[in-house]
């Protein structure tokens, strides 16, 4: 009888003990992440051009993750070819935004670049991409030049400078 009572007693601790799930809070953007967030004129001071780019946050629970650490910044319409997403960099100087080296980088043509924008606030001048009021002066470099003739597109490469104007 006692035996009866334990194995009762047993299964119902097996099937009242649920292992708690654990919930994942997605973190939140860095606050010195948050001021450049919205909508931008920009103007290419090369070639007289101008386009609105938008830049967004993208969440934890907006992406897939591989690493679990994924909140990114989305710079929509970037040189007016590019969409961009980006991990949140760490920055000694909380107004420079960070760009990425990508290689290769397909525009919204499809067509094959290489890309770099400044991947370390602490080269000098590190005050490339700052944001200034409500302006970043953006400069990177842009080229096709290992793409150019397998894609049948010709060469172009530039030390580009665009400054960006938020809206309010």
């Amino acid at each position: 009888m006692k035996n009866i009572f334990y194995i009762i007693l047993a299964s119902l601790l097996m099937v009242a003990c649920k292992k708690d799930e654990k919930v994942v809070t997605p973190p939140t953007p860095a606050k010195q992440w948050q001021k450049y967030i919205g909508v931008y004129d920009v103007y290419d001071t090369a070639h007289h051009t101008q386009w609105i780019m938008e830049i967004k946050f993208l969440s934890y629970a907006d992406i897939i993750r591989s690493d679990g650490n994924n909140d990114s910044l989305f710079m929509q319409n970037f040189a007016n070819k590019f969409n961009i997403r980006f991990r949140f960099g760490t920055c000694t100087n909380p107004n420079v935004l960070l760009l990425p080296f990508i290689f290769p980088l397909k525009d919204k043509t499809g067509y094959s670049w290489s890309y770099s924008g400044n991947t370390d606030d602490t080269l000098t001048p590190y005050l490339e991409n700052e944001l200034k009021n409500d302006s970043i002066i953006l400069y990177f470099k842009q080229s096709n030049i290992a793409f150019y003739q397998s894609e049948g597109v010709p060469y172009y490469a530039c030390d580009c400078k665009h400054i960006a104007v938020k809206r309010k």
